[in-house]
């Protein structure tokens, strides 16, 4: 929140004296402006810029700069399915569907950020699977105390015996 705020503090300070000499060289006329304009031009910038930024760093911070990023990549997907879907009620038309160069270029491209963001879930599940089948620490000292062997060890280690430890089993100092 703070780096918004710092954000917004050099866009004011920056923005409004701007804003004030072009109003004083006649450049802008605030007058002309109408409250209702100002009022939606305030509310879009609060939706668009405010709210967006503050939930996607709220994203970063629960899920990782990785999972946010693919959740807002995700977007051009959903906006294009929802461009599709609105065509065929009737409600408006996208222009990339005037063309069939831009809509297979379109289509194209929404197949190539699905492909991306199920290839990185694919590669990331198997990177789980596989760190929890490759002896972790932890879980190889629950598999170990399972079945015993870790107490036969640290009993081998208080008695001075010399340990014969597998390739796969390590015997770590604890922390």
């Amino acid at each position: 929140a703070l780096f918004f705020g710092v954000v917004g503090c050099v866009t004011a300070a920056l923005g409004l004296p701007l804003l004030g000499a072009a109003t004083l060289l006649g450049c802008w006329d605030v007058r002309r402006l109408q409250p209702q304009a100002l009022a939606l031009a305030g509310v879009n910038g609060l939706m668009d810029y405010v709210l967006a930024d503050y939930t996607w760093a709220r994203a970063v911070l629960l899920l990782g700069p990785t999972v946010a990023t693919m959740g807002m990549t995700v977007q051009i997907p959903l906006a294009t399915a929802a461009d599709i879907v609105l065509s065929w009620a009737g409600i408006g038309h996208p222009h990339w569907l005037d063309s069939r160069k831009a809509t297979l270029l379109t289509a194209a491209g929404t197949a190539a950020i699905l492909a991306g963001v199920f290839g990185i879930n694919c590669s990331a599940g198997s990177e789980d699977s596989s760190s929890s089948s490759s002896d972790g620490l932890e879980g190889q000292q629950i598999r170990q105390a399972a079945d015993g062997s870790l107490q036969e060890q640290l009993l081998q280690a208080e008695d001075g015996q010399p340990q014969s430890l597998g390739h796969s089993q390590r015997v770590t100092p604890a922390h």
